[in-house]
């Protein structure tokens, strides 16, 4: 007995350490750099239409997916070494280095050909200026996995945030000038590149002339590996992109790219730090199955916590947020937040698969079920795109469920975690904000002879006194439980 409590209690000491630290350091990033750049973000609504954000979003297609790809792979691959010698991330910048540089140019020189297939002429200068984005990227692979490996999300928020309100300010000021347009460009390019450097100079981790062929060998193929398994599953956003610009134009399609933002703002924060951890956590467990199945309670039940109500609420409220937030054309924002924050409630039995699969060192089973999802996109997309935007935007959300009916019981078995406790972890969280769900829609009649900000400010506060109050009343110690899960030590 004395064997299975000790990896258990192992794996509760991880997970309250290093979600303590993200989530701690998170909301002060949300503090300081999410209300900033939301900020931000609404006053360059205020100075870029709708078409701008759609044509950005189509040239940002390509070079994002690339970038959070690689980078992503890249760190992974680090962390699942488990080396962090000069020489090994040495070798680790000067193969990204050696995979990125021709990817530039290509992108680059791709720009013309790539505005004549989606048949936007105005996207190839972006798409060639984006290029420039992804030069950062060898700089941030060594100190971003060193970071990750300290747990230091102190210092991950502390720089990512400056970054991000530096690159907003720039953006913003580039926004009352006459080359407006390029606002969202530089900024792109900026804020990666200040976030690279910053970070490289909190572990004070510079790239030196070393290397070495046989680690550069194997850390390419174990990158390759994530990069192809997780590019399948990460190709179906771009290909929303591309269908919604060239189905319904550049203005939809900046609509639904507000729509997106906005929800990252107002949920994301919250489940970001904890969908960092996966990876991080899962490896220190090692190959104990009560430290895996440990990590897995407490992570899903922090996750259905914190973003249930997050997602929820917010579609209760897009109409009252786009209606304060945006200018009038885009007041297609406002349903398509809503649908996306109705999707979005699948998260906490859907969201680890991928990073649990490449902590699992599973690649080739994550890149089956990535194949799965995008092909279940597309066929979606392809059915309901005739129907109209709201209805293709819904169509988004059929990969999420094939991979809680088919994925998820095969991750649950990797992970020695029986369906039972999954519903044990999370049911609280989805009957909460099922009670808050349902007085809010019960009650709306109240709220619509009532000014904007008025409903908008009442509502969130029944919406949280609801789903506080059903937690506290009927699932007291499961509340209690997850505030210990992050608070042990």
């Amino acid at each position: 007995m004395s064997d299975q409590a000790s990896p258990n209690s192992d794996g509760q000491a991880v997970v309250g350490t290093a979600v303590r630290s993200a989530m701690v350091w998170n909301l002060v990033s949300m503090a300081v750099s999410q209300l900033a750049q939301g900020g931000i973000f609404i006053l360059l609504t205020q100075r870029l239409d709708p078409e701008t954000f759609g044509l950005f979003a189509m040239a940002a297609a390509v070079t994002d997916l690339f970038y959070v790809l690689a980078t992503t792979a890249a760190i992974d691959a680090v962390v699942q070494r488990q080396e962090f010698d000069r020489r090994t991330l040495s070798t680790a910048f000067w193969t990204m280095a050696a995979v990125t540089a021709p990817v530039c140019l290509v992108v680059a020189a791709a720009g013309s050909v790539f505005a004549g297939a989606v048949n936007e002429p105005r996207v190839a200068p972006i798409f060639a200026a984006l290029s420039l984005s992804l030069v950062p990227l060898p700089f941030s692979i060594a100190p971003y996995a060193r970071m990750r490996q300290n747990l230091d999300f102190k210092g991950i928020a502390l720089r990512g945030m400056l970054a991000s309100f530096l690159g907003g300010i720039v953006a913003l000021t580039i926004a009352f000038t006459a080359w407006a347009e390029w606002a969202l460009v530089v900024q792109r390019c900026l804020t990666l590149a200040l976030a690279a450097t910053l970070m490289s100079l909190h572990v004070r981790v510079v790239p030196t002339w070393e290397f070495d062929g046989a680690r550069a060998r194997t850390l390419l193929s174990a990158a390759g590996r994530i990069f192809l398994s997780h590019g399948v599953g990460a190709s179906g956003p771009r290909l929303t992109d591309l269908v919604f610009g060239i189905s319904f134009g550049p203005a939809v399609l900046g609509c639904l790219r507000v729509a997106f933002r906005l929800s990252e703002m107002a949920v994301s924060v919250l489940v970001n730090p904890i969908n960092q951890m996966w990876v991080v956590v899962i490896s220190k467990a090692g190959s104990s199955s009560e430290a895996r199945k440990a990590v897995f309670i407490q992570l899903s039940q922090l996750v259905a916590l914190l973003c249930l109500p997050g997602y929820v609420g917010l579609a209760l409220v897009a109409g009252e947020i786009t209606h304060l937030a945006l200018r009038p054309e885009y007041s297609l924002v406002a349903s398509f937040l809503a649908i996306l924050c109705g999707i979005g409630v699948l998260t906490p039995v859907v969201n680890s698969r991928n990073a649990i699969l490449t902590a699992l060192n599973r690649t080739g089973l994550l890149l089956t079920f990535s194949v799965i999802d995008l092909v279940v996109l597309a066929l979606a997309m392809l059915a309901a795109v005739r129907l109209g935007p709201e209805a293709a935007l819904w169509a988004t959300g059929a990969p999420a469920v094939m991979s809680a009916l088919i994925a998820a019981p095969i991750v649950l078995r990797h992970m020695n975690v029986r369906l039972m406790d999954v519903i044990k972890a999370v049911g609280p969280a989805y009957v909460a904000v099922g009670v808050m769900a349902v007085g809010l829609m019960t009650v709306q009649p109240v709220f619509d002879g009532l000014a904007i900000w008025m409903s908008f400010l009442l509502k969130a506060i029944l919406g949280a006194a609801l789903y506080a109050g059903t937690l506290l009343v009927a699932f007291r110690s499961w509340t209690f439980d997850a505030v210990r899960s992050v608070a042990v030590r």
